[in-house]
């Protein structure tokens, strides 16, 4: 399949209507190879929606490498949060639908976190501590445990990081690189 276009407009506007011409074709593969301009969260997601494995790098810079991110956390087969790095599970989750993007929020017990040996560079605690929020909470005014906020797209960004860096996705995309 081919298309002509802008060598300044984005590639990922074009993922999913090439692989539904090549649906239509008959020739629908189950590995699409692209590079870095084609792959998004909403293009992987639409990919596994038609069964196909979208093969490509997430694009963007690099990341803080003297902070933890979401991809550092383990996910269970559903996509959910199941620990932190350090091995720490959630006490519970709340699912916030009451936004554009609906969010899962992550709750983590504030003892544990505050007394972690990575809380200056975890998302969970890291902005509380920066802001000096982590103190002797007041008699009268109860904390909220830390939590870990997520959106779909993060959690599918996060999980692509995560595939990246694994020797089956370098062996395999190799062939595109």
């Amino acid at each position: 399949d081919a298309a002509v276009s802008d060598s300044c407009g984005s590639d990922q506007t074009e993922t999913i209507p090439t692989l539904e011409r090549l649906e239509e074709a008959g020739r629908k593969p189950e590995t699409f190879n692209a590079d870095a301009g084609f792959v998004s969260a909403d293009n992987i997601q639409g990919a596994e929606e038609m069964e196909v494995d979208l093969l490509g790098p997430i694009a963007g810079g690099p990341e803080k490498e003297d902070r933890l991110h979401l991809r550092n956390f383990e996910f269970n087969e559903a996509g959910e949060v199941i620990c932190c790095p350090e091995g720490h599970s959630p006490l519970r989750k709340e699912e916030d639908k009451n936004t554009q993007e609906p969010r899962v929020h992550y709750f983590f017990d504030r003892a544990t976190c505050e007394a972690c040996p990575q809380a200056p560079q975890c998302p969970v605690i890291r902005d509380e501590l920066r802001q000096g929020q982590s103190k002797p909470p007041s008699p009268s005014k109860k904390r909220n445990p830390p939590k870990l906020t997520t959106t779909e797209k993060d959690r599918i960004i996060a999980q692509r990081k995560q595939r990246q860096e694994t020797d089956e996705f370098k062996e395999t995309y190799k062939i595109r690189s």
